[in-house]
């Protein structure tokens, strides 16, 4: 009998150790969501100095000396790459079909929460100042998740004031436009000459405005209305 006692409670013991690791393993495996935000670009607010990259901008430092044309993607890690790369997917399209992408599986390059809003500015941040062809992006909304303490799942929508088929039709125009641009530049002779006939037409062309609104601040603005605003990185 004392026996059968003893033996009962080793059972209940290791009843109880089973129930508590599996607990705390859940707990350790549980999936947070970080909620969504959004980031209106500098480019948009009431500054003095365009920094177009959120709160972010004290991360990325001009790279003068490096020869790319890529500047500020070359300063990003791994982790950061990956949201890069996805917006370049679906921004660097003949006809774009998406203004939203979800990288997934990040989890291994073990990034906390706690630098989750930091390297995610600093991907958008540097996306926008190596492609601001793509002048349809005026703000974004970004969300994720953790799981296993990292970050596992980014998803990053592009806020623009224009539709896709918008974006499509006006895209068209300005490239239209600096393809002309461009085929008279190259009649000169010189690379010097090229460079003087495109500033001179931009020049010439351009009416710039204190307009505030934000088509005044993009391609569209500059090459296809002749308008844009005084700052000097606003067109």
């Amino acid at each position: 009998m004392k026996s059968f006692i003893i033996l009962n409670l080793i059972v209940l013991v290791q009843l109880f150790l089973t129930v508590h690791f599996k607990a705390v393993a859940d707990e350790s495996n549980e999936i947070n969501i970080i909620p969504e935000t959004f980031v209106t670009l500098d480019k948009y607010k009431n500054v003095t100095v365009w920094r177009n990259d959120g709160n972010a901008n004290k991360n990325l430092q001009p790279l003068i000396d490096n020869p790319s044309a890529v500047y500020y993607k070359n300063q990003l890690n791994k982790f950061e790459l990956s949201i890069y790369n996805a917006l370049e997917k679906i921004c660097n399209q003949k006809q774009v079909k998406y203004l939203a992408v979800t990288i997934t599986k990040l989890e291994k390059f073990k990034v906390e929460k706690s630098k989750y809003d930091k390297l995610v500015g600093r991907a958008v941040g540097a996306f926008m100042r190596d492609n601001q062809e793509y002048w349809w992006i005026h703000s974004y909304e970004k969300s994720g998740s953790v799981a296993n303490g990292y970050v596992s799942k980014v998803t990053v929508k592009i806020v623009s004031e224009y539709t896709i088929a918008e974006i499509n039709k006006y895209n068209s125009k300005i490239l239209s436009t600096a393809k002309s641009i461009a085929e008279q530049a190259n009649k000169e002779k010189t690379l010097y000459k090229k460079l003087l006939y495109i500033h001179d037409y931009l020049v010439k062309s351009i009416t710039y405005t204190e307009g505030e609104g934000s088509v005044y601040h993009n391609l569209y603005g500059a090459l296809i209305n002749k308008k844009c605003v005084t700052q000097l990185s606003g067109c």
